[in-house]
Parts: C-alpha cells; sequence; structure tokens
C-alpha cells in the first residue's frame, strides 16, 4: 500500500538529481571503507504441513484438536499460533498400548541468535503384549519423505472404526475413545513456553478422568519442553485402530544485512557550500526490502484499455518508489548539515500493451484429480509448497493454460507489465540500490568521516556494513585592498577603524590600505574604535573598486547599518562568488579584491533630564512634565527622533517624533500619566523610550535608545458626605446596609461608624455602601458617620449623624400599670400608648392600633392583656391584668345506682349494663353545665379509672348508663362531680359501688319450619339460643322449656310439634289460629341463669292432598 499524499516529494528526488548534475564532473572521490557485521538473524513460525500413517483412509476421526474455532479444509481446528505440543494419550478400555514420542526445545545460536529446535530425550509408554493393532509414525516430513528439521507437532488424534471397549462416554460413535491432548503457548520473541497448559483433545468431553488408568500411553513433556514426533504409536487390535494424524510447523530464520558497494560523493569540499551525490547498496541477507511508499507518478494510462486495440501502441507510467522502513542512517556528527535517515530510489516502467492472447474455450482441461479428492494428503503437501504451480502459472499479470488442453480462441486483452508495483521494486536478496545523498558545508574547515548504515525504522534496529566516508573541508584565500575616505568635507575623521572577519586587520585615519595576507572565506565588518571623546563618525558605505567576485551584503537599515556592541554603526559585507545568498556571500579561492569605505558624521541622542517626577490626584487633570531631546553628536549632524515604546500604557508623550534637530540642539515633549484607571500609590521606575533614525547619506545616529524614568505618584482626594440613607434607625431592629452619598470616594474608602471601621463597598466616586452591625444600633442614642480614604492624599470626611430611636409599649387597666380586682361579673377599661411603632395589637381581644381604649365587658374570671407594639423586626411587649372576685360554689351533688332488677326489659335484655343517677343544687340558682363521671375497679381511690367520662357543653342529664363491664362478680366503684352555668366545678360526690354478675344471661332465640304450617301438619321447632360462661365466650345451655300456645309443652332442645283438631287432647284453641311459642333457655357458667324468647305462629286450615289411584292403560 502507498499514500498519495507523498507525490508531493517528487521535487526533492529532482533536486538530487541536479546536485549530482552540478558537481559530479570537478570532485575527487577517495576511497570509502566499509566495516562488515555479521548477520541479524530473526526467528519466526513458518510453514508446515501434515503427516499421516499409511492406513489414514478411516473415515472415523476419534480424537481432535478443539482449541480455536479457525477450521482447515478438513472442517478440523486448527491450533493457535505460537504452540507446541506438550501431552499425548488416549482414551480407552483396558487395551495393551506402546507409545514412543521424541522431546525437544528451543535453543538459539550464540553467535547469530538464530532459533532452532534441538532434540532432547525421548520416552517410551508401553504395557501388555496385545499390539496386532497398525504401528504409526507421525514424524514431520516434507513431500519427499525426509525428515523436517526445526519442526514440531502442533496436533495429533488418531482414527477408529469403533470399538468393543471404550468407557466412559457414547459407545456408539466411534466409541467412548478419545485422544488426549495438551498445548502450550511460547513467546515468539524469546520462545520461552508461556502461561498454564490449555487441553485441546475430547478425553475430558467424554467423561475421562485425566488422571485415571483410562487416559492409555500417557506421555508428558519435561518442563520447557514439547512433543517433536510421535516415533511409534500402538495399541490392542479389538480398539479397531486405522491410523493416525499429526500436523506440524517449522521455526525458520531469516538474516538482515547489507553490503556496501560504491558511491560518488565529493570528498574535497569548500566551506558553506552544498554538495549531492548517490551511494549504492546490496541487500546481503534474505528479507526483501519491501518498496512500499510512491514517491512520485508520470504517465496516466488508465483509459488505455479504452482505444481501439492495436499491437504497435504503448502506454507507460514511471513510478518512483521507496521504502519506509528499510533506510539509509548518518551515524557521525560532523559540522555537515544532511538529512537522515535517507530513501533509496527506484524507477518503474509499468507498461500498458494490447496483446492477441490464445484462450483455452473447448474441451475444457481434464479435472484436477485435488478438486475430486481435497482430502488427499499429497495435495495438502503441494498446496503448501507449490500452491502458484499447482493448476496455473502467472506471468505478466495474465494466467495462461497449458495448450495441451486448450482448444485456440482469439481475444484482445490488455498486458500490464510490473504488476503489482512493488513486486517488481522490492529489494530481494543480493539486489543493489542507490540512496541519493545531499549535504551542505558550513563555515567550519577541517576533515571529518561521515559515517553511514542500514536501519530498518519499524524496530529500530541497525544492520550491515559500517560505511566511513573521508572528507575535507577548506577555506579559499585571497588579498584585500581597503581605501577610508570621508564622505563629505569634515574636520575630523574617526581615529582609527577595524576589520573582523577570518581575518583581523586594524588602523587609523584615511587612507588606502591593502593587505596581502591570505585571507578566509567569511563575512567582514567594518567599524570604528571609540576615542577618548567617543566616536564622531561613522561608517557610511563599502563598495567593491576592482575584483570580480565582491557583493556587498545590505541588512539592518536602509543602507544596511547594523548597531555593534559599543554603540557604533557598523558595515558588514561579504567576498562573495557570482551568487550570494541571504545571509552570506564568499570569495572564491585565489581572488582579491578592493573596497572603499566612506564615513559619515554621528548624530548622539540625549534626554534631559533623565528623570521626571510627577504627582497627580485621582478625579483630577493628569499630571504632566516636560523632557528635551537634544542631539549631542558631531558638526554637521542632525537628528530624527520617535518615541518607540513606554513600559506603561498610561504613560505617553507629545509630540511623540521630530526631525531636524542639529547638533547642539533640542525639541522638546510633553510626558503625560493619564491616571483614571490607577489607584493611589507610588509607581516608580517607569520609562519612556526615545529613538534617533539615521538621514541617509548624511547623518547616522550612533548611540542607542534612551529612556526617560518616570516617578509618578497618585494621591487619594479629600472625601466628603452630603447624605445617609437610611438616616435613623430602631434600636435592636439588627443590622442593615447603610448607603453614603458624597463626593471624591475612592476604591478603598472606609465607612466608620461611631469612629470605627465598618466593612465597606465602593459603587462609584459619589457613593458607598456599608455594614452596620446589630450591636452597632443595640441601644438608642445619636452616632456620626464619617469617611476615611488612606494615603497618599486622602483624609477624612465631614461628619453626618444617625439617629437610633427606641420603640415603647404602654397599657393599663382603669388607669393602672396593674394588676387591678374587679368583681365578679362586672366590667374594666383598657387603655394602651407608644411611641416609634408602626404598628399594635392587644391579645387575645385582638384590638389594634398605635393607641386606643377599650372596655373588657362583664368578667366572671380574671384576664390578662398584652399589648405588642412592632417597628419592622423589633416587637416590643407591656401587660397588665384584671383579677375578678370569686363567685359562690355549687354544692356537691349526690349519685346512686339501681339495682340489677329495676333495668328496663331486665338483665335478659340489658345484659350487664348499670344506670348511675345523681342529684344537683346551688345556692346561687345555676344550672347543671356538664359533668364529669368516674368508675373504677381497682379501688375507690379512682388510680386507673376504666371509666372517665366528661360529655360536651352543655349538657343536663342527671343519669348515665355504664356498658361493656366486666363479668365474674366484679366490683366497681363510681363517682361524678357537676360544672355549673358559669362554669364552676362542684366536689365529687360520695362514692358508691356495685358488684356485677358471675356471668351474663342467656340469649333466648329459636325458629321453625315450615314458616306458615298449616293443621296437622309437623312443625320442626330449632333452638338458636346462646348460654355464656365468666369471660363472657359462649357456652351450650343446659335445658329448655318449650310452650307451644295451644296447651302443650317440650323439654326436649328441638322438638317437633301439630297444631290439631283432631289430637286427644286437641290444640287450644283450634287452628287455624295464632300461637304465642316461648323458648326458656337454662344455662351458663358459673351462675346459671334463664332468659325466654317469645313468638308468635300462624297456623293455617289443613288442605289434604288429592290421592291417585293406578288406571290401566286403554
Amino acid at each position: 500500500m502507498f499514500s498519495e499524499a507523498r507525490n508531493t516529494n517528487s521535487l526533492i528526488f529532482l533536486s538530487f538529481l541536479v546536485g549530482v548534475f552540478l558537481f559530479a564532473g570537478s570532485q575527487a572521490y577517495a576511497a570509502t571503507s566499509a566495516t562488515s557485521v555479521p548477520d541479524i538473524a530473526t526467528s519466526l513460525e513458518s510453514y508446515g504441513g501434515r503427516v499421516y500413517s499409511q492406513t489414514t483412509n478411516s473415515s472415523t476421526i476419534s480424537g481432535y484438536f478443539d482449541y480455536s474455532p479457525s477450521t482447515d479444509s478438513r472442517n478440523i481446528p486448527n491450533p493457535p499460533p505460537n504452540s507446541v505440543l506438550v501431552e499425548v494419550g488416549y482414551g480407552s478400555d483396558e487395551h495393551d498400548y506402546h507409545m514412543e514420542v521424541q522431546f525437544g526445545k528451543f535453543v538459539a545460536d550464540p553467535v547469530t541468535g538464530a532459533w532452532t529446535v534441538q532434540y532432547t530425550t525421548s520416552q517410551i509408554r508401553s504395557a501388555g503384549g496385545e499390539r496386532n493393532g497398525y504401528w504409526v509414525k507421525l514424524e514431520p516430513k516434507d513431500f519427499t519423505g525426509n525428515v523436517v528439521q526445526n519442526a514440531y507437532l502442533t496436533r495429533w488424534r488418531w482414527n477408529s472404526s469403533g470399538t468393543s471397549g471404550g468407557r466412559p462416554g457414547d459407545d456408539s460413535s466411534p466409541g467412548g475413545v478419545c485422544a488426549h491432548a495438551m498445548y502450550q503457548r511460547y513467546d515468539p520473541t524469546t520462545f520461552q513456553l508461556i502461561g498454564s497448559k490449555i487441553e485441546g483433545g475430547n478425553c475430558s468431553k467424554r467423561g475421562y478422568q485425566l488422571n485415571s488408568s483410562w487416559i492409555r500411553g500417557f506421555v508428558t513433556a519435561p518442563p520447557g519442553e514439547f512433543i517433536v514426533s510421535i516415533k511409534n504409536f500402538i495399541f490392542g487390535d479389538d480398539a479397531k485402530m486405522r491410523g493416525g494424524i499429526a500436523d506440524w510447523r517449522k521455526l525458520v530464520n531469516s538474516t538482515l544485512n547489507a553490503r556496501y558497494v560504491s558511491d560518488n560523493l565529493p570528498t574535497n569540499l569548500s566551506v558553506n557550500t552544498p554538495y549531492s551525490g548517490t551511494m549504492t547498496i546490496r541487500n546481503s541477507g534474505n528479507i526483501v526490502w519491501e518498496s512500499d511508499n510512491i514517491i512520485s507518478k508520470s504517465g496516466d494510462c488508465s483509459t488505455f484499455d479504452q482505444t481501439a486495440p492495436d499491437p504497435n501502441t504503448e502506454c507507460h507510467e514511471y513510478y518512483t518508489v521507496a521504502s519506509t522502513d528499510f533506510k539509509l542512517k548518518r551515524l557521525d556528527s560532523s559540522p555537515i548539515t544532511i538529512t537522515s535517515p535517507m530513501e533509496y530510489r527506484r524507477v518503474v516502467d509499468r507498461k500498458y500493451q494490447w496483446v492477441l492472447i490464445p484462450f483455452a474455450c473447448d474441451p475444457p482441461p481434464p479435472p484436477d484429480p485435488c478438486d475430486s479428492n481435497p482430502s488427499d494428503p499429497l495435495c495438502d503437501i503441494y498446496q503448501i509448497y507449490f500452491n502458484s504451480e499447482r493448476r496455473f502459472t502467472q506471468k505478466d499479470g495474465l494466467f495462461s493454460i497449458p495448450k495441451a488442453h486448450a482448444q485456440s480462441c482469439d481475444e484482445w486483452s490488455v498486458q500490464v507489465s510490473d504488476t503489482p508495483i512493488f513486486n517488481v521494486t522490492n529489494v530481494a536478496p543480493n539486489d543493489q540500490v542507490d540512496f541519493p545523498i545531499s549535504f551542505t558545508t558550513t563555515a567550519s574547515a577541517g576533515t571529518y568521516n561521515l559515517q553511514f548504515r542500514m536501519v530498518r525504522s519499524t524496530t529500530n534496529t541497525e544492520f550491515g556494513d559500517i560505511i566511513t566516508v573521508p572528507v575535507t573541508v577548506t577555506a579559499p584565500t585571497g588579498t584585500i585592498t581597503v581605501n577610508s575616505v570621508n564622505q563629505q568635507t569634515l574636520n575630523a575623521a574617526p581615529s582609527d577603524w577595524t576589520i573582523t572577519g577570518p581575518s583581523t586587520f586594524t588602523d587609523s585615519g584615511l587612507g588606502q590600505k591593502t593587505y596581502t595576507t591570505a585571507i578566509g572565506d567569511g563575512q567582514y565588518t567594518f567599524s570604528p574604535v571609540p576615542g577618548s571623546g567617543g566616536p564622531l563618525y561613522t561608517l557610511d558605505s563599502v563598495k567593491a573598486i576592482s575584483g570580480n567576485y565582491a557583493k556587498i551584503k545590505r541588512e539592518g537599515f536602509s543602507f544596511g547599518f547594523l548597531k555593534d556592541w559599543v554603540g557604533s554603526l557598523a558595515r558588514a559585507f561579504d567576498t562573495s562568488g557570482s551568487s550570494c545568498g541571504s545571509n552570506s556571500c564568499w570569495l572564491a579561492s585565489g581572488n582579491s579584491v578592493t573596497f572603499q569605505v566612506a564615513w559619515i558624521p554621528e548624530a548622539t541622542l540625549d534626554l534631559s533630564p533623565a528623570s521626571l517626577n510627577l504627582t497627580g490626584t485621582i478625579y483630577t487633570p493628569n499630571p504632566t512634565g516636560i523632557v528635551s531631546v537634544q542631539n549631542n553628536g558631531a558638526p554637521g549632524s542632525t537628528l530624527n527622533w520617535s518615541i518607540s515604546g513606554a513600559s506603561q500604557g498610561w504613560l505617553s508623550g507629545s509630540p511623540a517624533s521630530g526631525n531636524g534637530v542639529a547638533a547642539g540642539s533640542s525639541q522638546n515633549s510633553t510626558i503625560t500619566a493619564s491616571i483614571s484607571g490607577l489607584s493611589a500609590g507610588t509607581y516608580n521606575g517607569n520609562t519612556v523610550t526615545f529613538a534617533g533614525t539615521s538621514q541617509p547619506g548624511n547623518t547616522a545616529v550612533m548611540s542607542g535608545p534612551k529612556s526617560l524614568t518616570v516617578n509618578l505618584t497618585v494621591n487619594n482626594p479629600a472625601p466628603s458626605i452630603t447624605s445617609l440613607n437610611p438616616s435613623n434607625a430602631i434600636a435592636g431592629s439588627g443590622g442593615f446596609t447603610l448607603t453614603v452619598n458624597g463626593n471624591n470616594f475612592v476604591n478603598g474608602s472606609v465607612v466608620r461608624w461611631n469612629g470605627s471601621n465598618r466593612t465597606t463597598t465602593f459603587v462609584n466616586q459619589n457613593q458607598l455602601t456599608a455594614i452596620i452591625n446589630a450591636a452597632d444600633i443595640a441601644s438608642p442614642g445619636t452616632f456620626p458617620v464619617t469617611v476615611f480614604n488612606a494615603a497618599p492624599g486622602g483624609g477624612t470626611s465631614n461628619s453626618v449623624n444617625l439617629t437610633v430611636s427606641q420603640v415603647t409599649a404602654d397599657i393599663d387597666a382603669n388607669g393602672s400599670d396593674g394588676p387591678i380586682t374587679i368583681p365578679y361579673n362586672s366590667a374594666a377599661t383598657i387603655t394602651w400608648a407608644s411611641s416609634n411603632a408602626t404598628s399594635c395589637s392587644v391579645a387575645p381581644t385582638g384590638w389594634t392600633g398605635t393607641s386606643g381604649s377599650q372596655s373588657t365587658g362583664n368578667l366572671t374570671s380574671g384576664q390578662t392583656y398584652t399589648l405588642t407594639c412592632t417597628n419592622g423586626s423589633v416587637n416590643v411587649q407591656d401587660i397588665v391584668t384584671v383579677n375578678v372576685q370569686p363567685n359562690s360554689q355549687p354544692s356537691p351533688g349526690t349519685a346512686t345506682h339501681t339495682s340489677p332488677g329495676s333495668q328496663p326489659g331486665g338483665w335478659c335484655s340489658n345484659d350487664n349494663n348499670w344506670i348511675i343517677n345523681w342529684t344537683f343544687s346551688d345556692t346561687d340558682g345555676d344550672t347543671q353545665n356538664t359533668y364529669q363521671i368516674q368508675i373504677d375497679n381497682s379501688g375507690n381511690t379512682f388510680p386507673s379509672p376504666e371509666i372517665d367520662q366528661t360529655p360536651p357543653p352543655v349538657n343536663t342529664s342527671n343519669s348515665y348508663t355504664a356498658q361493656g363491664l366486666t363479668y365474674n362478680a366484679t366490683t366497681y366503684w363510681y363517682r361524678v362531680r357537676v360544672q355549673d352555668s358559669v362554669g364552676q366545678w362542684s366536689g365529687w360526690s360520695n362514692v358508691g359501688s356495685f358488684t356485677t354478675n358471675n356471668n351474663a344471661y342467656p340469649f333466648s332465640d329459636f325458629s321453625w319450619s315450615p314458616v306458615n304450617p298449616g293443621a296437622d301438619v309437623v312443625v320442626q321447632f330449632t333452638d338458636q339460643s346462646v348460654c355464656y360462661d365468666q369471660n363472657n365466650n359462649t357456652i351450650a345451655c343446659t335445658s329448655w322449656l318449650w310452650n307451644f300456645g295451644d296447651g302443650f309443652t317440650s323439654p326436649d332442645q328441638n322438638p317437633r310439634h301439630i297444631y290439631s283438631a283432631s289430637s286427644s287432647p286437641p290444640s287450644n284453641p283450634l287452628p287455624p289460629a295464632n300461637y304465642n311459642v316461648s323458648l326458656t333457655s337454662t344455662g351458663g357458667s358459673p351462675t346459671s341463669f334463664s332468659c325466654q324468647a317469645t313468638k308468635t305462629i300462624n297456623v293455617g286450615t289443613y288442605v289434604p292432598l288429592p290421592s291417585w289411584r293406578e288406571v290401566a292403560p286403554l
């Protein structure tokens, strides 16, 4: 695969070719040395095969490998890669057997590092002598029958057509027999066995315990070793063994190496010069260097197959390819610039051409025997080794069919050569390839060794010869002549000057100076040397007046001025060949050049004063100061200046530039500090930078930029207060936010309450807010508020008072703070007043108003009146109490209870209900309002009354019926008290008592059928009575007495009776009639009681049924 994005590199390849063209003709090449190194070996699991015993034609496979889901052509699972066989055996009954295996292990060659399979020991497991089966030998062999070296088994199984034994498991197909196998993975890098053993056979699936005697011929490889081959395998004939199959893999080793062939790299070099060449490397290993990167492509044959067939027409596509993996790497670190690593270049010509191809169309070729019998082991071996030769041969991208089976058919087709591209351009073993190399020398002259070696990028592995190319880098020589002249008519000239570069020359004064000393290639700089009074002149121009290869280098200012460290100007120039780059020009070796140098006067920029001290106040105009920009340079010089920058954005100058300042003259600039965004404080050490600019051909500025120091002090203004909001507060109302209005407030102003700082927030220059604490207004008073601005400047403002007021409340009864006492059932007058309250209310009456007066009305009991007055969160209360003289108390009442016999309906209908009556009298004539009654069976002190009843008012009843009381002769005590109509309670009455029965009276009931009987009809009466014990549980009654209402009775529980006029004696009265039937039921425990139930039964006239007789059929 390749990426089209790499096509842009085609120009780089062209530049390599140009470099070879320019330099190859004139360079000499020294002998390149190469140090050979051994091959680097890489080991990996490679191809394998399958070996069969001589009786493999059995279709029944008893054992198999089921480690991985991938399958082969026989649909048998394949083992995973990098696995070996470490255990074998088979499951069966107690057949005789013989198993002989060969063990091996992975061993590394100490020199090359190649891994091999080394045979170690063998093991034999044998039992009994019944070995009439087939001998099986499963050794890895190739298609010629030779034992394969470095091979090992990865899978085995054996074939059986059935078995007479084979337990446990399913004996039906092919029996309970099985193959046992254990596999283990190995690390493909270290070739160490890793992980635990993995079962790959089917014995466990058929129920065999692997450690039992049913696993026959059980063989285990020693730790770290594995099974190389099964040398012999046989067991009893009655198991019907038919053969065995084993798969094997081979460990192969590849070598990685490269040999130097030749190069055409130039070795005698000049400084700062580009060069290029090529180096040829041979692939001396057996790993193919894959050309997987298309660098460029020319030509397009994508539509060639749409043209008319013409065998004389061709189309070509040219591909330049390289490898992203196999590259040439630079090893040295000499001062020569080389891009590393480098890729080789190969060009492939893909040719498209029309050809007439005879195809086989009739008859078809004879069938391939492997098509009809793919399980043939020979086909399997051939498929592994000769897959491309088994049926067809491929050439030039087309399939051809042997003509022996073909009938000629002519067909035009486009034939493409070199397809695919990378197969043609790959670097095969013993093939060689060219690496383009481009490099550039630097200014460093000397002798160096360039070193190269091949590298595999994917693994960062260096391999092959270490190639050394010796090179020599030299600098050319020549002579230089300098004419030093004045640009203008001046009274003075530079006291002395120097030329620095590869050679250094120093002289003084004007005139022509010729230096015949050999010079080195490089950049030369003319500079004036400061005298006692400082340099007054600087270099103006340097020009070549003789010599063919001189070229001036322009840089810096418009005329090439360049500042040096001593503050004077310098002009840089180069000795150059026919061409000059942007940064360097050079003089070819052996040439001489003469330069003329001209000087101009210097202007010097100075500032007076060197620093300014400015002071300003916030909210006032910005402070300013004046600086003088002076030219203290050589006579005849003029100065152009400008402000090039300021250390703070709030500093500026006006004017910001000036022109034509003559020597000894000056111009002023006003410096302004914009303080609107600054806080009060001291800002020292700020700078404003002034720079001078040159006037071409006239004046140069000798001094560098000068900085004016500006020290600034910003003062706070004096604050003042105009108003407060709120201007007053209520004592005890809690903290609040105070707004202070005024002037000259700053970020940092502090509000002071009664002289103490409070937390302050700056809103703007006319407003602040402050937090006033609850403690500040806990008490009433007048408190001064001020604002303080800190230094510098600042100060304390005027004072404005804030008043804190108290909320008061007062309530009186009959003009007194109370308490007072009034007669029973009379009234009092309540009055109240407040101060600083927004609302007031009187409880419990609900009267409202900050002041008022109300009558209580007639009172029969005492009352306390509470006045609550509010202002915001402040609540103030006052109370007054009105007591009422007592009224007379009612007289105690009395209570009696009725006896059981006097209850309505008797005990049979009102079971265990007790009626308590009382009387009440009051000397004041008050009537009963309600009462309270208590009934208790725990004693006459009523510790826990079962009944404690107080009906709601108004209840004038003087009787109470107690229900739900306990039987079993329980004694209850009772008492009652009465509340009169004015709410006064009497004392408790005298205590009375009563005792309940042992148990409840019976509940008598009955029914009859038919409901409406006629005369002389049998009526069935059914007892439905219930009797009770002392716990009120139902029990059976003990006796019954029926009275049928016609003069007849019965003691039976469920009697039958006939109302008849013909009975003797007859019913009285005679039917039809209504009869009152009564049932008296007796029973109970421990006391037997009797209760009677009476019901009326209507007996009608008897209507006899018709009689029937049998009649013979007609």
